[in-house]
């Protein structure tokens, strides 16, 4: 098996957690291989993290300017610029988090999944 994620644009990350779990408790997958190595598990979240800013940026793109945006997010113009480039490296996992954590107080699916997350965690 792959120790790549596969990303799927096309379902929320509430589906892909509870797939992912029902899969586990089914015994179709292993739980310690379906997702990534753990040295690669933060930038896995990272990137996951820029997905969900990029997707969030484009949906207010009209309400927003990238400044107005990124203090919104209590971020600088220039750190969304790079999340929006997907460039993540040089952020820690925790800045991303609460990046994160800004956008769950906007959007419930979100904040569900988080709490998903963690609970399986």
């Amino acid at each position: 098996m792959s120790d790549k994620i596969i990303f799927k644009d096309n379902i929320s990350d509430a589906e892909l957690i509870d797939e992912l779990l029902a899969k586990t408790k089914s015994g179709e997958i292993i739980p310690d291989r379906f997702l990534v190595k753990p040295q690669n598990i933060s930038e896995v979240m990272k990137k996951r993290i820029c997905s969900k800013v990029v997707s969030s940026y484009k949906d207010n793109q009209s309400k927003f300017t990238k400044a107005e945006y990124a203090k919104e997010l209590d971020i600088t113009p220039g750190q969304l610029s790079l999340i929006l480039r997907y460039d993540h490296r040089k952020f820690s996992l925790d800045f991303m988090i609460q990046i994160i954590e800004k956008l769950a107080e906007k959007d419930h699916e979100l904040a569900l999944s988080i709490n998903r997350l963690a609970t399986a965690i």
